[in-house]
């Protein structure tokens, strides 16, 4: 199974970005979604500040789960916002502003910023069908509507969640009826945070 493509693509957080190690498990987690496995060698150990939570959210023993339902219908995908339908995007930063958009001068009366002409005010170029698989589509090049969701279990979860379930088979759900749903089968077990 692939867990990579349970982790933070674009995140401030860099040890969302890759699984990591953890009582004898590999967790893979974009903050809102968190899988376990067996563990596999190699990996760096988990984040120090993830310890007390991830130990709690693992927490499912003694749980009443039924099986996922996996023909939920699924929202309407409309063409990715990000990546124009292309399923490949890269972002060039802009060389004059250095990605920040604006440009700053000043003269002996006063400091002006303004949007850059070089990038029109953008950062940079997008160049649209090369580079990394769009993170906002999952190289697919259409997405999900957004603030879609789907109600499993009681927790209303983003539709990208539930297409990452349903690739597990076997799969069992339950739920703490309101912002968490939980997961297992065999030797894979996490949770999904539930939508605001």
């Amino acid at each position: 199974m692939d867990i990579q493509q349970w982790c933070a693509k674009q995140d401030v957080r860099d040890y969302l970005k890759s699984p990591f190690n953890f009582n004898g498990k590999t967790l893979a987690s974009n903050g809102h979604v968190l899988i376990a496995v067996p563990e596999r060698a190699g990996l760096p150990s988990i984040y120090e500040g993830l310890k007390k939570g991830v130990t709690k959210l693992l927490q499912i023993d003694g749980w009443e789960f039924s099986a996922l339902d996996y023909q939920l219908e699924l929202p309407e995908k409309v063409e990715c916002e990000a990546c124009k339908g292309h399923k490949k995007i890269t972002v060039n930063e802009c060389k004059e502003c250095n990605g920040e958009a604006v440009v700053c001068f000043e003269n002996d009366f006063s400091d002006y910023t303004c949007d850059c002409a070089s990038c029109d005010g953008h950062g940079g170029a997008t160049i649209y069908g090369q580079g990394d698989e769009c993170e906002g589509c999952y190289g697919e090049g259409k997405q999900f509507i957004k603030w879609s969701r789907l109600k499993v279990c009681g927790v209303d979860i983003n539709p990208n969640y539930y297409q990452l379930l349903r690739g597990i088979e076997n799969l069992e759900v339950c739920s703490d009826g309101i912002k968490t749903l939980y997961f297992k089968a065999s030797d894979v077990q996490g949770c999904v945070l539930g939508m605001k």
